[in-house]
């Protein structure tokens, strides 16, 4: 997790970001009119935000009225923000809805007040309720989107999320166009900048209504600003028809339409606008229009409802399959039950006792007798002299009798290895199903994750344009808000240089991109790209043979599943030489597949184990340390299945985490253990083999805190490991070092 002092920083430069924000928007925003009147943007957004930013947007607001001469002008607007300033630091807004009443009650007291005293209260009052219920409305907007920014970190257009960011939006290119410098209009600018992105993200939809905003705000600065942006709506639909193709496409198309409207109008304003403001959006657009817009706009997916329906699906199918194994382990209870109802020993009188001319006396003079010693013979393994029940001491066919008995205590031994075996591939049976709901469900839940279609289109078009041949692309963004792009090909195809693609990829997409490597699965491979990460992750290792073996019995192994997590991973297989290294590197290789293959790690343990557990009829079975780091969030998980114990540097002391579970493939229902510490940059983690003895942890404890080189503490911690070990070394000895480093993103 992020520490408090770099929290604290952040929070400190956030806030210093705001105010900024704050006072450059109270300077623009105060500079536009509508309709000929002052603009009330500047109040809007004085009442939204929190008191110092309300002082940042006065500040700023006077500071512009000062440097026109027009703050006699302006005078509404002045007493407005004073009073919006003065309500803020006495009393603690509820919420944006009583912000914007607020607004409303200040604008309309100071609009009656300054038109009272200049004598003009009947004929302005009107227009003043009006005024007010306007910057009331663009308050509650401002507010909205605000919010939505600062929570979301995107621009929220679904349901409500869109009206208010389409009145912000249509007030700001109001007071923007009011801002001319020369020739040069930012209201314009921005509005064929906004339009052309709408168009290029969402195609013609995209494009006809943000055009048709971007005219709106224009002509509520003057019908002037409104004239030259007639061409915006369609020339936003003609270039979302082309949005499927290169950016260069819409930007002619819409430049193309600016052009043909200002020579038919034949319009002066249209002219210079096409000459100076719509190339400048133009050129903005070109230069900052996300291809992955989806990181910053979310919007309602028309896919949304199919995702629904497959996850339904998903979640009723992981309950059938809970059924049926419920409903299976009830049934072969039942049948155990029902096998172990005792005999009466008919069928054993029957082939003993038959031929027998005392076999009256025995079964009916006698019967409760002579029962009761087939009853202790039957629970005899080896029939003697000695043990013979005295029950049965006249029975004239004791030899027969003895064989008999033995015969069954054999035949009952083997069913009941048999049944134990039955038993015991039932459990790893049930086991499996319930791993593979718990697999489904995940499934289930990533589905949510949210696909990006034209982010794929471009990626594949630009593979194939460089002479790849991808059986399939996929793009979306996790929960994380984090790019993803899978790469699919056929085995042949799959490119060997994995780094030149990813470069590729991510100067057209302009963002770093890193991979990881290629996970193949039957004919196919898939490589997967994400963005960069915040922080990164230095390992070093070192091995040592604990016998005459050439080869360690242990397996490591570091790797990222491509969306922002790496994984450390050890594992020391039963013994040592190639039989241990067998059974180590099954599961670190399995687990590995499984987690890149989007498999929960748990889960994925859960299912290796149960494959030990049948793999051969000799036992076997490998310990489990693994290290899973977000290198976004510092979250730092660790897993344990009768590993050693890990020690973390954090914060100038050292943490020994040790765990009590069993190795993986002892019992079909391993308790692992996950947990999860604080980890941050410069922090240093150590994990090992069982082959270090726990007397050196004091050594190791003091080479973490007395230095900072990696490379250095592994090879001194296998180096004397000889030394802390007072019995002769028969064990292989794996040392792994870990530090998290920052990307300087």
């Amino acid at each position: 997790m992020l520490k408090t002092k770099n929290s604290e920083n952040t929070a400190v430069i956030g806030s210093m970001a705001e105010i900024l924000f704050s006072f450059a928007g109270g300077f623009v925003l105060s500079g536009g009119s509508v309709a000929g009147i002052p603009s009330f943007a500047g109040v809007s957004l004085a009442g939204a935000v929190s008191l110092p930013q309300a002082v940042s947007v006065l500040v700023g607001s006077i500071i512009r009225y000062i440097a026109e001469g027009s703050i006699h002008t302006c005078i509404v607007q002045v007493f407005s923000l004073i009073m919006i300033v003065l309500y803020k630091l006495f009393f603690e807004s509820p919420g944006a809805y009583a912000d914007s009443i607020v607004t409303l009650i200040t604008v309309l007291a100071s609009g009656v007040a300054v038109s009272a005293l200049m004598g003009e209260l009947t004929h302005k009052l009107l227009l003043c309720l009006l005024y007010s219920i306007l910057s009331a409305v663009s308050a509650l907007c401002f507010s909205k989107a605000i919010a939505s920014v600062v929570s979301e970190r995107a621009v929220d257009l679904r349901e409500s999320g869109a009206v208010a960011f389409s009145v912000a939006y249509t007030i700001v290119i109001s007071s923007l166009c009011g801002n001319e410098f020369f020739v040069i209009n930012p209201g314009i600018i921005a509005g064929a900048f906004v339009t052309l992105t709408g168009a290029y993200c969402f195609g013609c939809t995209g494009g006809a209504v943000c055009g048709a905003l971007s005219m709106s705000g224009a002509f509520l600065a003057s019908a002037s600003y409104g004239v030259s942006t007639l061409f915006m709506p369609v020339a936003g639909i003609l270039a979302g028809c082309t949005a499927k193709h290169h950016k260069a496409f819409p930007a002619v198309v819409f430049f193309a339409v600016s052009l043909s409207f200002s020579i038919l109008l034949a319009v002066e304003e249209l002219i210079y606008a096409g000459a100076t403001d719509v190339m400048s959006g133009i050129i903005l657009f070109i230069i900052f229009s996300p291809l992955n817009y989806n990181e910053f706009i979310k919007t309602a997916d028309g896919s949304a409802e199919l995702r629904r329906t497959i996850r339904r699906s998903l979640d009723f199918l992981v309950k059938s399959l809970g059924n049926v194994r419920n409903e299976s382990s009830k049934i072969s209870e039942m049948l155990s039950r029902k096998s172990t109802v005792q005999s009466d020993f008919t069928a054993e009188a029957k082939e003993v006792c038959s031929h027998c001319h005392k076999r009256l006396g025995c079964w009916y003079n006698n019967q409760a007798t002579t029962k009761n010693g087939f009853r202790k013979l039957s629970q005899l393994s080896e029939v003697t002299e000695e043990s013979f029940p005295y029950e049965l001491s006249d029975c004239l066919r004791k030899e027969e009798l003895a064989r008999f008995f033995e015969k069954k205590a054999l035949e009952k031994a083997t069913e009941k290895i048999i049944k134990m075996k039955q038993e015991d591939s039932r459990r790893l049976l049930f086991e499996q199903m319930k791993i593979t709901e718990e697999i489904i469900a995940q499934t289930g839940s990533n589905i949510q994750n949210k696909s990006n279609g034209r982010v794929a289109d471009a990626v594949r078009r630009k593979l194939v344009k460089s002479g790849y041949n991808p059986s399939g692309v996929t793009a979306f963004c996790n929960e994380g808000g984090r790019l993803v792009i899978e790469l699919y090909f056929n085995e042949q195809e799959c490119p060997e240089n994995t780094a030149k693609i990813c470069e590729m990829l991510s100067v057209m997409l302009n963002t770093e991109l890193v991979y990881s490597e290629p996970v193949r699965c039957g004919e196919e491979a898939r490589i997967r790209l994400c963005r960069r990460t915040e922080y990164e992750i230095e390992a070093y290792g070192a091995s040592i043979c604990g016998t005459s073996e050439k080869q360690t019995g242990d397996s490591s192994v570091i790797f990222s599943d491509g969306t922002g997590i790496s994984y450390i991973v050890i594992s020391d297989g039963m013994g040592s030489g190639k039989e241990a290294l067998l059974q180590s590197r099954m599961v670190t290789s399995m687990f590995r597949r499984l987690v890149s293959g989007s498999v929960d790690s748990i889960s994925a343990l859960k299912l290796i184990n149960s494959i030990m557990m049948t793999k051969s009829d000799e036992e076997s079975f490998a310990t489990f340390d693994a290290v899973k780091v977000d290198l976004d969030s510092c979250e730092l998980t660790l897993i344990k299945a009768g590993a050693s114990a890990t020690l973390i540097r954090h914060k100038g002391q050292v943490l020994k985490v040790a765990s009590t579970a069993f190795p993986i493939g002892i019992t079909d229902d391993p308790e692992i253990f996950v947990h999860n510490y604080d980890f941050e940059q410069g922090d240093i983690l150590i994990m090992f083999s069982d082959g270090i003895s726990e007397s050196e942890y004091q050594f190791i404890k003091e080479l973490l805190l007395g230095s900072d080189d990696l490379r250095y503490i592994v090879s001194e911690i296998c180096n004397k490991a000889g030394l802390f070990n007072r019995l002769p070394r028969t064990d292989d000895i794996t040392v792994i070092g870990a530090r998290l480093l920052s990307n300087n993103i």
